[in-house]
């Protein structure tokens, strides 16, 4: 660690082991309510992102290694975000797997220290396998890593969230890819939903197969139906809705009239992680407004152009032809902005 924490304020220092027998939805909305903001932030530190602003701040980048920076600037990211009051993060885990084993050690140093300040913390690497490999990824990201989330992909059936329901219990729980933010996700989200059920899902009881017609005719329709219909989707009875939430693309604000009238009703009680705003285009939805509907920015949080391109970052912070770039300044900057447009009503 670099020290940089040093002149952080230790009011910004809370315990969460105060807190016992939270589902995911009760922590969720218990951090994102104190902080008065749906933002969630994503630290998704790419080694271009942290090599351009290591070099603006004057950094001899050709003496450090390139997880040297991504640990650097995923601490300003954890401090600016810290300092603007918002305590829901999201971490990209693809970004430093790439590094290896280096790679793992800075991720398990950054979650450490967004914890030590009661953040919420997503994993985001949407897995999905069969039980045996979810109760590896499991351990994975519920012990190991101690994240309060995980991305998941239903893609191989119940399997993927059925085998994580141990951890249900302790109040961790998942986020299943479901419409998101990409425009090609439509090729295969919104695709109809012809065929019948086979064998392979005699598990599941006859009524719940006859209620999920009505809103089978897509594929997400079909899996809000494996989710959220009745009978529960897990195993121990629990409510689906404490323990598994949606990703929905603010890029499909527009379509959510669209939707099964039953599907969009739902939609206020079940935990949304709503990625999207700022360089993909996506929108706020006003009526996902609880605390538990937490809207992830990345890219647009590391934007940083010079007045001499042209363009500056959202937040219009100048002078930025200047060196050394203050790099908290203009990360912190663009948290506020984002911060206040998702105020809590």
């Amino acid at each position: 660690m670099f020290g940089i924490w040093a002149d952080m304020n230790d009011s910004f220092s809370t315990s969460s082991s105060s807190v016992l027998c939270e589902s995911m939805r009760q922590r969720l909305s218990r951090v994102v309510g104190l902080a008065g903001s749906q933002l969630c932030v994503g630290v998704d530190v790419r080694c271009d992102v942290a090599e351009r602003f290591a070099a603006l701040s004057s950094m001899n980048t050709a003496k450090v290694s390139l997880t040297y920076l991504l640990e650097w600037l995923g601490e300003h990211v954890l401090i600016a975000t810290i300092q603007q009051g918002i305590r829901c993060v999201k971490f990209q885990m693809a970004y430093f797997e790439a590094h290896g084993s280096a790679g793992i050690g800075v991720l398990e140093s950054l979650v450490a220290l967004a914890q030590s300040h009661d953040c919420f913390v997503i994993l985001d690497g949407k897995r999905g396998d069969i039980a045996s490999s979810m109760e590896a990824y499991g351990r994975m990201a519920f012990d190991h890593f101690d994240a309060d989330a995980l991305t998941i992909n239903p893609y191989m059936g119940a399997d993927v969230w059925q085998a994580l329901e141990p951890w249900f219990v302790r109040g961790k729980g998942v986020f299943v890819l479901w419409r998101t933010s990409n425009a090609s996700g439509d090729l295969i989200q919104s695709f109809p939903q012809c065929l019948s059920w086979n064998e392979a899902s005699s598990q599941h009881h006859t009524d719940h197969r006859e209620k999920s017609e009505a809103s089978s005719e897509s594929l997400y329709g079909h899996i809000w139906s494996l989710l959220y219909d009745k009978p529960s989707c897990l195993q121990q009875g629990m409510r689906a809705q404490d323990s598994i939430g949606l990703v929905l693309g603010a890029t499909k604000m527009g379509a959510l009239g669209d939707m099964d009238p039953a599907v969009y009703a739902s939609l206020g009680d079940i935990p949304l992680l709503l990625p999207g705003l700022g360089k993909q285009g996506g929108a706020v939805d006003k009526t996902l407004n609880k605390p538990w509907h937490i809207y992830n920015v990345s890219r647009a949080l590391y934007e940083h152009k010079s007045e001499s391109e042209g363009e500056i970052s959202p937040c219009d912070v100048r002078p930025l032809d200047v060196r050394p770039l203050d790099v908290r300044k203009v990360l912190g900057h663009n948290i506020a902005h984002y911060r206040l447009q998702l105020k809590i009503p």
